[in-house]
């Protein structure tokens, strides 16, 4: 196998866990809307590196995930020896080849390693479901806990894997015009989703679209329950891999801070992507139901101060030199002087 589809593997694994997909797509929503451009890209993509290495380090801890040496650029981490850039995104749009604004000469770029882009939204928005008999217009849900799910327009639970093919796993039609939580709630959804996971099914198989379109009476016999579907959309929320050799010399253009890849041959790499078998899906709404803004970063970093004084912190023992002696003349082991809870060594005498 390939580089790229052993990553891609081991990315796909990764998010088929709850555990890593459903935190994962919540931060496409949360750190989008609380930090700004740069920032958040930047705090999405040390995120990812964190999660796909916890997920490494538990299921595979043979496999070598690193970060670049200080200061050396162009790529975000290695993935079994070999260099990879990791990129993100709400949809196709320009991504950047080179962070170097004075390179106006470039018109071409080649890459000497694989990219990953982290798309988190479709593209477009609306797409189709269909039957054979009939179809109906649905669109991707953006995680969004405000976004309207209009009165009269189902919204439909699939099991969707990377191809074209999906089963209706559930169908509910608002009363009124609400927000997704409001009709369809986390508890209500989380059954129909906990026996999908129980039966195998990866999590990041799992989707929730909205119709764009009031049901029409022809249609309610149609897209039931254990209906068989095909799926006519665009480019879909995911995980991407653009082989290497698929970015050589490949059109640039330039702005005030960057070479960049354009959006049109962006949206051509993650065509070729899927057909190449180099796409996981990745959906959003899941995101929907999280919180309006990503976990505090100072409490987090706090919890390591603190754990410090945790009665079930493990106790840090300092060899003492073999030749101490006790008040008795016989050799003392250092090990035996320790501090009894916290790490710290020899006796204390308080005050």
């Amino acid at each position: 196998m390939t580089t790229e589809q052993d990553l891609l593997g081991a990315v796909a694994e990764m998010l088929r866990h709850p555990q890593f997909h459903f935190p994962l797509a919540a931060a496409q929503r949360q750190y989008r809307e609380h930090y700004y451009g740069l920032s958040s890209a930047a705090l999405l993509e040390d995120l990812y590196y964190d999660a796909f290495s916890n997920f490494l380090a538990q299921f595979h801890p043979g496999v070598e995930l690193a970060r670049p040496p200080r200061g050396e650029r162009g790529w975000d981490y290695r993935f079994q020896g070999s260099p990879v850039s990791h990129k993100v995104g709400k949809a196709p749009q320009e991504i950047a080849a080179l962070w170097d604004a004075t390179r106006t000469d470039l018109t071409e770029w080649t890459f000497d390693f694989p990219v990953a882009y982290l798309c988190s939204g479709y593209a477009p928005r609306k797409f189709v479901l269909a039957d054979g008999l009939s179809e109906v217009g649905v669109m991707g849900l953006t995680g969004n806990p405000l976004q309207t799910m209009v009165r009269g327009r189902p919204i439909v639970v699939l099991a969707w894997g990377t191809g074209n093919e999906a089963t209706i796993l559930h169908k509910v039609k608002p009363l009124v015009d609400t927000s997704l939580p409001g009709v369809l709630g986390f508890d209500d959804l989380w059954p129909v989703v906990a026996a999908q996971l129980r039966s195998g099914m990866a999590a990041n198989h799992i989707e929730v679209v909205s119709s764009t379109a009031v049901e029409r009476r022809v249609d309610e016999a149609h897209f039931l329950p254990g209906s068989h579907v095909q799926v006519r959309s665009g480019h879909r929320p995911g995980v991407y891999v653009f082989p290497a050799a698929s970015l050589v010399k490949v059109p640039v253009k330039t702005n005030n801070r960057a070479v960049l890849l354009s959006k049109e041959t962006v949206a051509r790499l993650m065509t070729e992507s899927v057909a190449a078998g180099l796409f996981a899906p990745l959906p959003m709404w899941f995101a929907a139901f999280a919180g309006d803004r990503p976990p505090d970063l100072y409490l987090t970093q706090r919890a390591e101060f603190d754990s410090l004084f945790s009665p079930t912190r493990s106790r840090v023992e300092i060899d003492m030199e073999p030749d101490t002696i006790d008040a008795a003349g016989e050799p003392v082991d250092g090990r035996q002087q320790s501090g009894s809870g916290h790490g710290i060594s020899g006796q204390l005498e308080l005050q």
